[in-house]
């Protein structure tokens, strides 16, 4: 394989630490709470807006800058998005009321959503074919590191400096990032869409999404589930009606007929929420079942993440010589094996066991990201790159929030005294990750009969 020019590289380090900042964020938000409650003296589900509105206007906005941006320009979107987020950083850590903080960590996940939603298209429009594969993989590499970071960098931060330090570290990284991606802008092949801009679609879609995450949200008001959950599927019934008669849709009709499209949309979802449960349920049975320290938890947790990183720059290279398909649905077909023998463990077994089978999931993702992104995006031609990241992305977040919801439910049921159902509850939250694992496999598998 060819050395990489340098601009290539710049590329990929731009849209890495792009992708790296706007997922970094949230698990940054997340371990600071207690302090933030603390230092407004509010209540739990008041501080926890701060969270909930960064992932609504992330998740809602998403497709809306990816379609944009395939009209536009690329690197334009992605530019904007930097600064969107450097602007909205500086104000969440000038924030002088927490509602001041809500408002600017809304307009922050403006800018992720429309960095998520550029920086894979930058990848695949500007690095040569024969080193595409490998680059997707290396942002693999990115992409699962910012969630890993996140808890880490947010403790150390506390530990020695305020809590507006938490965003204001964010300001020389995306002015280092900006200014470099700056200079190599006039390297972003300028292939616009003609399309036009399907404002009545969007505007169903952030809806739908909206009402969606609002209905499914631990922090909403029991009475307001149901009106939220109803709203949401008008809004999805109405934009089905939407875009099955229009000319421009959001998505292109063709796509849906599209194996190899559909089938990576259904796994990065499958993928997104079973990622979700594997950080979710180990350090509920450590800690209640097997009184580890949460120090000690978290360092079990740590093994799914590890084979991640550790596979998915290899998985770029095997790409080519395997096919971004069949190795999607090997990737799943570890990570199902993963959940299925996670779900028979017995909650008291050692923690190393644990740790093995998460390492074992984690390589799984990592065999699985970089294939799925490159079949996805591989679906279509150049004038909806973006779009195309913009669905992986709002996938793989719808994905996380609905299965963080699931396996809350089940969960619950281990809440409990009786350690029956404590087994029960957990031994269903990983079942329920295997079987969407083992739904997407199967889509897999039957694209690939379809190639």
């Amino acid at each position: 394989m060819n050395q990489a020019p340098s601009w290539e590289r710049g590329i990929l380090w731009v849209a890495g630490l792009g992708l790296f900042l706007s997922t970094l964020d949230t698990g940054v938000i997340n371990i600071a709470l207690p302090t933030l409650q603390s230092v407004w003296k509010s209540s739990v589900p008041q501080v926890t807006w701060t969270v909930i509105v960064y992932a609504m206007s992330l998740t809602a906005t998403m497709m809306l800058w990816g379609r944009w941006a395939d009209r536009i320009g690329r690197v334009r979107i992605f530019l904007w998005g930097l600064l969107f987020f450097g602007l909205s950083s500086a104000l969440c850590g000038a924030s002088s009321s927490l509602a001041m903080l809500i408002a600017a960590r809304a307009v922050q996940g403006l800018g992720a959503a429309m960095v998520q939603a550029t920086a894979a298209s930058l990848v695949t429009t500007t690095i040569a074919p024969e080193r595409r594969s490998v680059s997707l993989g290396a942002l693999a590499v990115f992409q699962g590191m910012g969630p890993i970071a996140g808890p880490s960098v947010g403790g150390l931060i506390l530990s020695v400096l305020c809590w507006r330090w938490l965003f204001w570290i964010n300001l020389p990284i995306i002015a280092v990032t900006w200014f470099y991606g700056y200079r190599l802008r006039h390297r972003v092949p300028r292939t616009l869409g003609t399309h036009s801009l399907d404002v009545t679609g969007n505007a169903w879609l952030a809806f739908t999404v909206l009402t969606v995450l609002l209905a499914i949200g631990g922090n909403v008001n029991p009475d307001m589930r149901l009106l939220w959950a109803l709203l949401a599927i008008a809004g999805g019934v109405l934009l089905w009606r939407w875009e099955r008669t229009n000319r421009t849709p959001i998505i292109p009709h063709i796509l849906w007929r599209n194996h190899t499209f559909v089938a990576s949309l259904i796994g990065i979802m499958a993928v997104g929420g079973a990622t979700s449960l594997g950080f979710l349920i180990p350090p509920f049975v450590l800690e209640r079942v097997q009184h580890m320290s949460p120090s000690a938890a978290g360092l079990v947790n740590m093994a799914a993440p590890l084979g991640l990183i550790l596979l998915s720059r290899p998985s770029g290279r095997w790409i080519v010589r395997v096919g971004a398909m069949r190795l999607s649905a090997f990737g799943l077909l570890v990570m199902a094996i993963s959940f299925g023998a996670l779900a028979f463990l017995s909650p008291r077994s050692s923690a190393l066991v644990m740790a093995a089978l998460l390492f074992s999931y984690g390589m799984g993702a990592g065999i699985f990201f970089p294939s799925n992104l490159s079949s996805l995006l591989g679906a279509a031609g150049t004038d909806v790159q973006s779009t195309l990241g913009a669905v992986q992305r709002m996938g793989l977040n719808l994905g996380t929030a609905v299965d963080t919801t699931v396996g809350s439910s089940f969960l619950s049921l281990s809440m409990v005294a009786t350690t029956s159902l404590s087994v029960v509850g957990v031994r269903y939250a990983w079942l329920y990750g295997a079987l969407t694992l083992v739904v997407a496999l199967v889509q897999a598998i039957r694209a690939m009969a379809f190639e």
